[in-house]
């Protein structure tokens, strides 16, 4: 009686490599190696004059915006 139940069984077995034939693969995401770098922050000035912590605030504002800017464009690659 148990080769009643296999029969079915291996009566579909020569079309299995077929089954996998219907599976998709997305194609792998490819980031450019510059996207994945940021510009560093900049080091704290020892001086503590307004125009030096200006500065300074000003190259903290652009090294992030220069990281947001990369992981927006990284974000567009991998987002379909």
């Amino acid at each position: 009686m148990p080769r009643r139940r296999a029969a079915p069984v291996l009566m579909l077995l020569p079309f299995a490599p077929l089954w996998t034939g219907c599976a998709s693969r997305a194609p792998p995401v490819v980031v450019p190696p510059t996207l994945l770098v940021c510009r560093p922050q900049p080091p704290v000035p020892e001086a503590t004059d307004d125009p030096t912590l200006a500065g300074w605030i000003l190259d903290s504002v652009e090294a992030g915006e220069d990281c947001r800017s990369r992981l927006s464009h990284v974000r567009e690659i991998v987002t379909p």
